[in-house]
């Protein structure tokens, strides 16, 4: 069982997610009609 390869799998996942947030949260910032947290969190 290779647990350690799924593990850093996920952790890379989990850290793409994350950048992909915060990258949406800063395009949403730029455009002054998005709320801060948009709905679609």
């Amino acid at each position: 069982m290779n647990s350690k390869k799924t593990n850093r799998h996920e952790r890379a996942m989990a850290k793409h997610q994350m950048e992909f947030k915060k990258e949406k949260m800063r395009q949403e910032k730029r455009n002054s009609n998005f709320e801060p947290f948009g709905r679609n969190y």
